[in-house]
């Protein structure tokens, strides 16, 4: 076959009229088409969902004109818990808490002999837990995601629990981090439990916990019941990391929310907690890298007023809201981060 593209030789088989190719063993994959253009195979790096606000169910397409030693690598996020809403108490009563962090969701690596997978599978992408909405005078937990992240029934990846209300009489706990063979748990004046298989628990009042395993999710920050500021959601080394407690209310003094959970290994700092402001948005992925963006920071609290916290990262915690009087309603929890699902397949 003649030269399509200057300085390209064309090597292997290709079908001129179909665009339909023909892998030669040792050969390059290549593909020709009547207009001259030649592109490489259909491998590469498929991004599902991640970034896409929402519940997501996406079909994945095994690429065509593969080699018999192609490999095909699932990187599953599961989905991140909500954070709990602050307390809301009665005028002049001090000493209140804000919301529980949400925790995060377990991420989930895996490399099939691309031979041996279907077709085509069906990914099931669910939105994070959503934050707890609280009233006057009444607080709310923050959710777990309603079901974990599939890519089809070959993989899952668990979701991390929802943060803990507010209390004007207890700690907030964490939501629990998901673990390799269960969710984690929702919070309450206790954090939530970490998932079966490695899941961080959920802070009482204190930071979130770091995760047995690498791929687990940790858990939320815990708001304590003396008003003080809110703690930091627990970092990670793989797994979806938890959100950051909202600020709890002492006086007339502004409790500044925790920061959203890290990821240690690409450094990737969570969202800031508020100081008289909302909580930071967890971040998301830096660019080439494959996983769970940080948690989401909790919101801070005012005797007038209070702030809600932040949205949590791809697989990450969202931030617990900032407590306040009766008088003003309790800053909301952000809602945990939605799943995502990179195939990586080779040629």
């Amino acid at each position: 076959m003649s030269r399509l593209v200057p300085n390209i030789e064309l090597q292997g088989r290709a079908e001129r009229d179909g665009g339909v190719n023909q892998w030669l063993p040792g050969q390059p994959i290549v593909t020709a088409t009547r207009r001259g253009v030649i592109t490489n195979s259909e491998a590469g790096v498929q991004a599902l969902g991640g970034v896409i606000g929402g519940a997501i169910t996406a079909t994945w397409t095994k690429p065509s004109n593969l080699s018999p030693n192609s490999t095909t690598t699932v990187i599953l996020v599961g989905p991140g818990g909500g954070g709990g809403s602050g307390a809301s108490s009665g005028t002049g009563i001090t000493n209140i808490s804000g919301g529980g962090g949400g925790g995060g969701g377990e991420v989930v690596e895996q490399t099939f002999l691309t031979s041996a997978l279907p077709s085509t599978v069906t990914v099931g992408l669910p939105a994070g837990g959503l934050g707890g909405v609280g009233t006057a005078g009444a607080a709310a937990a923050g959710a777990a995601a309603l079901v974990n992240a599939t890519f089809g029934s070959l993989l899952t990846a668990f979701g991390g629990g929802g943060g803990g209300a507010g209390s004007s009489a207890a700690n907030s706990g964490g939501g629990g981090g998901a673990g390799a063979g269960a969710v984690g748990a929702v919070g309450s004046t206790t954090g939530g439990a970490g998932g079966a298989g490695g899941g961080g628990a959920g802070g009482t009042g204190v930071i979130g916990v770091v995760p047995t395993f690498p791929q687990a999710g940790s858990g939320g920050g815990g708001a304590p019941s003396t008003g003080l500021l809110g703690t930091a959601g627990g970092a990670t080394y793989g797994g979806g990391p938890g959100g950051g407690a909202g600020g709890g209310l002492t006086n007339t003094t502004v409790s500044v929310g925790g920061a959203g959970g890290a990821i240690v290994p690409n450094q990737s700092i969570g969202g800031t907690g508020g100081n008289a402001a909302a909580g930071g948005a967890g971040t998301a992925p830096p660019n080439g890298y494959y996983g769970p963006g940080t948690g989401g920071g909790g919101g801070a609290s005012l005797t007038t007023a209070s702030f809600k916290g932040g949205v949590g990262g791809i697989g990450a915690g969202g931030g617990g809201g900032g407590a306040t009087e009766a008088a003003a309603i309790p800053g909301a929890g952000g809602n945990g981060g939605v799943s995502a699902c990179w195939v990586i397949t080779t040629p």
